[in-house]
């Protein structure tokens, strides 16, 4: 995964930082990857080791904070909201729900589990509420 920033002076992009989202590149497929609403950490989900890859963003570079299971088979897509994450695990037919620690950005499953055949994409209408 590379890490962009924009030059001010002509708009170009500037390489931040790289890092593998797994040490085996070959059974590794990425499939989704978001940032933090407050930009502190980076996610990105992997199908073939079935993870949840966690980034830091220590001044612009990524750090390797984490690498946490998905609760499921081929993580095809997550949405991050409020302070919890919601992964689409398609071929185990169903969707995860974890609580992201807010120092750390670790997501810790809540074990909230949503069976549902071959979710491919989670998402909100609405903005997180408190119940």
């Amino acid at each position: 995964m590379t890490c962009y920033a924009v030059d001010a002076r002509d708009g170009a992009w500037i390489v931040q930082s790289q890092v593998s989202l797994v040490a085996d590149a070959s059974v590794g497929l990425p499939s989704e990857v978001d940032v933090s609403p407050d930009g502190r950490f980076v996610y990105a989900a992997v199908r073939g080791p079935d993870q949840i890859c966690v980034f830091s963003t220590d001044a612009g570079k990524l750090k390797r904070v984490a690498e946490v299971p998905c609760g499921g088979e081929w993580p095809r897509h997550f949405t991050l909201i409020g302070q919890h994450l919601y992964v689409a695990n398609q071929r185990s037919h169903n969707v995860v729900a974890f609580l992201l620690d807010p120092d750390t950005g670790v997501p810790e499953p809540t074990g909230h589990v949503l069976e549902t055949p071959s979710p491919s994409c989670v998402f909100s209408f609405f903005p997180a509420r408190t119940v």
